[in-house]
């Protein structure tokens, strides 16, 4: 989301499993489905939370506010 597709990217930050790449190692070799995926459902869920941010401090900023009262975008 933050990076190219299909991009090599890591989110050590959130924890010594997630020493590997996030999507071709994480996503495409760790076995099992939601339960299992500890590591799939950890780095969604951090990106989620980051795309959260990003939109509440868009939606937070004055222009945004103006168009949104005048019914830009909806």
């Amino acid at each position: 989301m933050f990076s190219l597709p299909a991009a090599h990217v890591y989110y050590r930050h959130l924890g010594s499993d997630m020493n590997d790449g996030f999507h071709d190692t994480i996503c495409h070799t760790d076995d099992g489905g939601k339960s299992t995926q500890t590591r799939v459902d950890k780095g969604v869920r951090y990106t989620m939370r980051c795309l959260n941010e990003i939109l509440t401090k868009l939606a937070e900023t004055p222009r945004q506010r103006h168009l949104a009262r005048r019914g830009v975008g909806t």
